[in-house]
């Protein structure tokens, strides 16, 4: 088995020791190049060209920075392409909890006509994303609360509240769709998804707690037809 690893940091440098010394074939590539040199006496193949070195690998290891590191070295430097058919790539990147809500927040900047953030400035975007997003389920949590009421004396009225919801959704992703269409940067839509998930879910057990009568909106739906 052929084994690429790309980065040779913290962990990705006694990985791959570890994974020579284990017997495998392995193929390294650093951004430092120096940092591989130590490798070349175990039998690790050390590589200029991170292209080069997932060539003939059947996995690749990436043990790079962050997701935008990953992101440019698998698709802007052509790994991906580079591999061969049916290979495995094992993402072990540093995740940041915060780059979406942060990214959004920045683009929402650019929106209003502010100047943009200073580099290395998380606050101000969060902050302004975390604002337009508190006032947006202030907005829709008023508009759930009324259909509840309805629905409490026309159990059928929840069909309004199913509308409203996933009209909720479309605009909202339209609205994030709009504003990675004015900038540059790379939105992990998967990521706003599951927050509006996580909201809703939220949202909903706040309403039945609140309101018990919901529990028996299924059986009033069932005894209505």
């Amino acid at each position: 088995m052929k084994i690429a690893v790309l980065g040779l940091g913290n962990m990705g440098l006694p990985m791959a020791e570890r994974l020579c010394k284990a017997g495998y074939s392995v193929s390294v590539w650093n951004r430092t190049p120096g940092k591989a040199d130590n490798l070349a006496p175990l039998g690790a193949a050390v590589h200029t060209q991170p292209t080069i070195a997932v060539k003939d690998a059947d996995i690749v290891v990436s043990m790079l920075e962050s997701g935008p590191v990953v992101e440019d070295v698998l698709f802007n430097q052509g790994v991906a392409e580079a591999m061969k058919p049916g290979a495995l790539v094992i993402d072990m990147a540093s995740g940041h909890a915060l780059r979406t809500p942060t990214q959004l927040g920045g683009m929402l900047l650019t929106l209003i006509g502010s100047a943009p953030a200073a580099p290395g400035d998380i606050a101000t975007p969060l902050a302004l994303y975390t604002l337009f997003h508190f006032i947006a389920f202030i907005v829709v949590g008023i508009i759930v609360a009324s259909i509840v009421q309805v629905t409490m004396r026309q159990p059928s009225a929840v069909l309004l509240f199913v509308i409203v919801f996933f009209a909720f959704e479309v605009v909202f992703t339209g609205f994030v769709a709009f504003l990675d269409a004015t900038s540059t940067s790379g939105i992990t839509h998967y990521q706003v998804a599951i927050g509006n998930l996580v909201a809703t879910i939220a949202m909903a057990i706040f309403f039945t707690a609140r309101h018990p009568k919901l529990r028996k909106l299924g059986r009033a739906l069932n005894a209505e037809e």
